[in-house]
């Protein structure tokens, strides 16, 4: 029982670990969303020129994606540097 606690709290120490590094990234995903997509394309109807919705999705979304990839990227090898600095103050 003791080594099943010790592994709960771990996995809880981890999720935390996680969470502290992805929230913020996950809500700015939604940039890529069908919902976003829609607006623009409502927009571009409105107004009448409906290549700007295709610049939206070539130009804007490449580079949110681009973007976000980056940031994924870094927080991934922060969150893996945080675990290992974890896993060695727990071993001392």
């Amino acid at each position: 029982e003791k080594q099943s606690r010790a592994q709960s709290n771990r996995r809880r120490q981890l999720d935390e670990i996680y969470r502290k590094y992805n929230l913020a990234l996950v809500h700015q995903w939604t940039w890529l969303s069908s919902n976003k997509r829609t607006i623009a394309i409502t927009l571009a109807c409105l107004l009448k020129l409906p290549i700007l919705f295709f610049l939206y999705e070539i130009v804007v979304l490449n580079l949110v994606l681009w973007w976000l990839k980056r940031r994924q990227r870094n927080i991934n090898a922060n969150l893996v540097r945080s675990v290992n600095e974890k896993e060695m103050e727990r071993a001392s």
